[in-house]
């Protein structure tokens, strides 16, 4: 599901691009798409954070603990996000309504 999840994106993202290309439409609701470009840099952030704090420290101390920490915590922030959108997506396929 989470492939099939990315591969949509992507044809959607993509098919999107050729349609802009070959018929650009004017510009709108810019403020929506900064706005959701903001929230995607925002998380990202924190696994970034993670990541290159424990890359740091590693650097710093010699010790390989905190690379190796920022490593788990990373994983389990993939992990957390994936059962988050499995459960989302198990409810959708078994057809209870959406929330809003």
């Amino acid at each position: 599901a989470a492939l099939g999840l990315f591969v949509a994106g992507g044809a959607v993202s993509i098919t999107h691009g050729i349609s802009q290309l070959h018929d650009p439409e004017p510009l709108a609701y810019v403020g929506v798409g900064y706005a959701v470009l903001a929230v995607s840099f925002l998380l990202e952030a924190v696994s970034f954070l993670l990541a290159t704090a424990g890359l740091a420290a590693h650097q710093i101390t010699g010790s390989a603990v905190p690379d190796a920490l920022g490593s788990i915590l990373v994983g389990v922030l993939l992990v957390v996000v994936a059962v988050v959108l499995i459960n989302r997506n198990r409810r959708f396929l078994v057809g209870q309504q959406a929330s809003s």
